[in-house]
């Protein structure tokens, strides 16, 4: 195998860990807000959208360094539609932990 090979199929390995690690991120997250816990879930949701930075720099990056590998884009897709899809789900978590603020913290008018 030569070295553009490895180097290529590092990068697919490194983009899964990171999907994994989001994947993970975002079961702690749900379970943190379970226990309605937001300081810790406003830090999971920071790290869950940095790494998300991470995986879309880096996909952008392998999408224009190796557009002639097939292969390989059609990893980095398949690895961006589980992103997509965890983005969508992470949005319905965030509604509730707004709920879970406004609960615990915002205090209601007399006048209402």
């Amino acid at each position: 195998m030569d070295s553009i090979q490895k180097e290529i199929d590092g990068m697919a390995k490194d983009l899964g860990f990171l999907v994994i690690s989001i994947k993970n991120l975002f079961k702690n997250m749900e379970s943190i807000l379970e226990r309605e816990d937001v300081e810790d879930f406003l830090y999971a949701f920071k790290h869950f959208h940095r790494l998300i930075g991470e995986i879309f720099a880096t996909a952008t990056v392998v999408k224009k360094f190796y557009a002639n590998n097939n292969d390989l884009i059609s990893k980095v897709d398949s690895l961006l539609i589980e992103v997509y899809e965890l983005l969508e789900k992470v949005d319905d978590v965030e509604q509730k932990y707004l709920e879970i603020l406004k609960r615990k913290y915002c205090m209601k008018s007399p006048y209402q």
